[in-house]
């Protein structure tokens, strides 16, 4: 589960370590094996990064930061780092999907976030899966990382090169009141990684249940 200490959020699975610094600037989920070595680098925010926190804590397998508007970017916004269990004869050493809630006291506002993922080591390949890109990277004795989000879960539109993948979520109408959410997942499975076996697990990440939202 995760531990929060200060504005620093941090799960151990295996011999992985997952830490996320609410209070920083992006945001990003960072993936380090045990030696400290940067392995991944998930989900960094540059368009929330002026936003202040409003508040930032653990509940059950959820790490929660809820910042406030900014005139960057006129939105309160919700975060949710949630640890998954997944039923699946992989094993899966770790699953985490981030949840991106925003809305708005606007009338008339086209939000948009940019989300950015990086190698930290190995090439980032696409996979083309029925309900979305998946992304796969080989973190050799440490398996395989999967990085997926459903096409109709959030509106994305996704460039990659050898190590990177940039995804622009929502940049359509957003009526004030409205709260509009996009997720995207992660797993980590030991061993190789093949179409069927990604397509079962995309499945079962992006047939969990939202968060609530405070």
């Amino acid at each position: 589960m995760w531990q929060l200490e200060g504005s620093v959020g941090q799960a151990v699975a295996g011999d992985l370590i997952l830490s996320v610094d609410t209070a920083s600037g992006q945001r990003q989920l960072v993936v380090k094996d045990s030696n400290g070595t940067l392995l991944a680098t998930l989900w960094s925010l540059p368009g929330v990064d002026q936003q202040p926190v409003v508040d930032c804590y653990v509940r059950g397998d959820d790490l929660v930061c809820v910042l406030a508007p900014s005139e960057a970017f006129p939105f309160t916004t919700q975060l949710y780092w949630t640890l998954r269990t997944l039923d699946s004869t992989l094993k899966p050493t770790a699953a985490v999907t981030l949840s991106l809630s925003i809305r708005t006291e606007l009338l008339d506002t086209e939000p948009a976030i940019a989300i950015t993922c990086e190698s930290g080591q190995s090439m980032i390949h696409t996979m083309a899966l029925p309900t979305g890109p998946a992304y796969t990277l080989d973190l050799g004795d440490h398996g395989t990382l999967l990085d997926y989000a459903m096409t109709e879960d959030c509106a994305q539109q996704a460039t990659t090169s050898d190590t990177t993948i940039e995804r622009t979520l929502f940049g359509h109408f957003l009526e004030k009141g409205v709260i509009r959410t996009g997720r995207l997942h992660a797993v980590l499975v030991p061993g190789e990684l093949d179409a069927s076996q990604a397509t079962a697990l995309c499945d079962d990440l992006a047939s969990s249940q939202l968060p609530l939202t405070t």
